[in-house]
């Protein structure tokens, strides 16, 4: 953005009355007398341009708080006034605790209540309940081992009765055996004629024989019977054993998840509880110390807003506390100037004639909803006791910038309409060349096309100044 300056008005004066009279190519320009024209003249150099603007913006501290209770309830008593130096953390005002204190109080109550409740079901009565359990395993475990004997016993006995069934049948053999040779032998001797007498006492034993014989079936059914019953009674102690085993399984194996991963959940969800509890414990300690109203920074009060024995709303601003050690400075500008400026940049603020140095802090992305503006923060190098708050001052600060740019004196330049020109000395003689401009102050202006450095630029006017008149350079 150019600033309009007065030569630049001089100038397009001057051009206004040489159009008038017939110049700046109205007319053909006049025939060049022959007289040279003296003139000034300096080849364009490399510098830095700088232009500022001048912006009016708003003191304020640079730290400022209104401070609001936490908590409702009677200011029991208000410790400051108004111009009161305070430092952080410095109680401004107190609320009746009663209602922060009772919070408290039952919040480490339950948290008690809980601690009971963890120490019973994990402490003597989750060792109570691990006795009863490794008893009942033993229990089992002695059903086990009563019944192992007892089977024991009934395989003794059955091996026993086995025993005697196998003599019995090996004595009944024998007896079938001689039974058919007593039989073979009364047939040989009714055969052969034998008296009646010696066959009759040879069938007299026959029927010893078969009697006997019967007497070993009655037994080895006997102990057929009660081999039966031995192998039941057995097979009942071991489907006895089995459930027992079973039992005794299913009862370690909740003893030994009791033991760990019950026992881990049930300490898990007990902590658990506790550690709400004493996040309830702290939650009303802070609530406690809402009722002591601190301020957050050191600074001077600004001013207070409750009474001794008034009401105090959470939310409602209760004091206003500002640190003045540093003052701020707000100002809007345009977009197009925004964009020239950046954090970190320095600006003079001057206040009642003083000058005072500061540093812009805040460079928005955003503009104002209602202006359409870009608020600016800086922060000044002065106290609140220099800059008043809520005071206004005027801001220096530089917005356009050229860096090593190619300048000639601002007299230099000439315009016809809107196109600059300048005059260079070639040959003795002014020669008018178009050139292209940026930035320009009171002394010098920016050249960005159409000239070199080895260029001679005429910096001095004359009305005389024509392309191609003859000029002269004192000391050339």
């Amino acid at each position: 953005m150019l600033h309009t300056r007065s030569r630049k008005l001089l100038c397009l004066l001057l051009i206004g009355i040489m159009a008038v009279m017939g110049g700046c190519g109205a007319k053909e320009e006049e025939p060049v007398t022959s007289a040279a024209i003296v003139v000034d003249a300096a080849h364009p150099h490399r510098g830095d341009l700088v232009l500022s603007n001048q912006f009016i913006g708003s003191i304020s501290a640079a730290e400022s708080v209104s401070i609001m209770p936490m908590a409702s309830g009677e200011i029991t008593k208000v410790y400051v006034s108004i111009g009161d130096s305070v430092k952080a953390g410095q109680t401004l005002a107190k609320i009746d605790d009663k209602p922060g204190r009772l919070q408290l109080a039952s919040a480490q109550a339950q948290y008690e209540t809980l601690l009971a409740s963890k120490q019973s079901n994990t402490g003597a009565s989750w060792d109570l309940k691990m006795m009863q359990t490794d008893f009942n395993i033993e229990q089992l475990q002695d059903a086990i081992d009563a019944y192992e004997d007892q089977k024991d016993d009934l395989e003794d006995t059955l091996d026993d009765l086995e025993d005697q069934l196998d003599d019995l049948e090996d004595d009944r053999a024998t007896l079938k055996k001689q039974q058919k040779e007593l039989e073979a032998a009364i047939a040989n001797a009714i055969a052969g004629g034998m008296p009646e007498a010696a066959i009759a006492e040879m069938q007299g034993q026959l029927t010893a024989l078969k009697s006997g014989i019967s007497e070993l079936d009655k037994g080895i059914k006997t102990i057929e019977g009660y081999i039966s019953e031995t192998e039941s009674g057995i097979d009942q102690i071991e489907t006895g054993i089995e459930s027992y085993e079973k039992q005794l399984a299913l009862a370690e194996d909740s003893a030994e998840l009791t033991k760990t991963q019950v026992l881990e959940e049930t300490n898990a969800a007990l902590d658990a509880q506790l550690n709400a509890a004493q996040v309830g414990i702290d939650s009303a300690k802070m609530a406690l110390s809402y009722y002591n109203i601190t301020t957050p920074i050191s600074g001077r009060v600004e001013a207070v807003n409750v009474t001794d024995h008034g009401m105090a709303a959470a939310g409602y601003a209760a004091f206003v506390v500002s640190n003045k050690d540093t003052m701020n400075i707000t100002f809007s500008v345009s977009e197009a100037v925004r964009n020239t400026l950046s954090v970190g940049q320095k600006i003079t603020v001057e206040r009642n004639g003083v000058n005072y140095d500061a540093a812009i802090t805040e460079v928005p992305t955003s503009a104002s909803g209602y202006t359409g503006m870009f608020t600016i923060k800086a922060s000044v190098n002065a106290t609140g006791d220099e800059l008043l708050s809520g005071t206004s001052a005027k801001i220096t600060a530089a917005t356009y910038t050229a860096k090593d740019a190619m300048l000639i004196p601002y007299s230099a330049i000439h315009y016809n309409e809107n196109q600059a020109y300048v005059y260079i000395v070639r040959d003795g003689v002014a020669a008018k060349t178009n050139v292209s401009t940026g930035i320009f102050d009171d002394d010098y202006i920016v050249i960005t096309g159409g000239l070199t450095e080895n260029d001679l630029v005429i910096t001095s006017w004359s009305a005389r100044l024509r392309d191609g008149a003859s000029v002269t350079v004192p000391m050339e």
